[in-house]
């Protein structure tokens, strides 16, 4: 499971996979999008008014064939860092503005660690082995539960979500 930040219009998973076997990957329905377009590094979408970036800290590719051929962004990589930042025509105006102010927002590499200056919420540090902050203050100093609402309930990491549905209780098992 990723080490999930999330921050407002800022979303980063922070993988580390010790199996053998692994990868890292992203959906991304390029179909879906009225516009897709690549630059510094970042992979952008607009559909209507609705604006997303996505930046991989290690090489990617958009699976072209399959099931998943044109739906997924694959990094071959077991350590790495997905950062995503949405907006909106009410924030940034146009697409191009919104893409030319992420594509040039710093983002400084620290070995597996990002320092990101997102140019709407300020300074995001993120890394596996560190605290992860927005304008220096923790947004995840504590383990939090992976879901808790009161239809459910899930421990991060722990496989096992339950759910209570109008006193209808059933557990769902993903551990394997």
């Amino acid at each position: 499971m990723p080490k999930t930040i999330a921050y407002r219009n800022v979303l980063a998973y922070i993988y580390r996979i010790d199996s053998v076997a692994g990868f890292t990957h992203c959906y991304f329905p390029t179909k879906q999008f009225d516009q897709v377009r690549e630059h510094q590094g970042w992979l952008f979408g607009q559909k209507g008014d609705a604006y997303v970036a996505i930046y991989s800290l290690k090489p990617y590719h958009v699976v072209a064939d399959g099931e998943y051929g044109g739906r997924e962004l694959l990094c071959l990589d077991k350590q790495n860092i997905w950062l995503l930042e949405v907006g909106s025509a009410k924030e940034w105006g146009s697409f191009d503005s919104f893409t030319k102010s992420i594509s040039e927002a710093p983002i400084e590499l620290l070995g597996e660690d990002i320092l990101y200056t997102s140019p709407s919420i300020g300074k995001v540090e993120l890394g596996w082995e560190r605290i992860c902050t927005v304008k220096g203050r923790p947004v995840l100093e504590d383990d939090y539960p992976l879901v808790d609402n009161p239809y459910a309930f899930g421990e991060y990491g722990s496989g096992i979500t339950k759910l209570n549905l109008s006193g209808i209780k059933k557990t769902l098992n993903f551990q394997f």
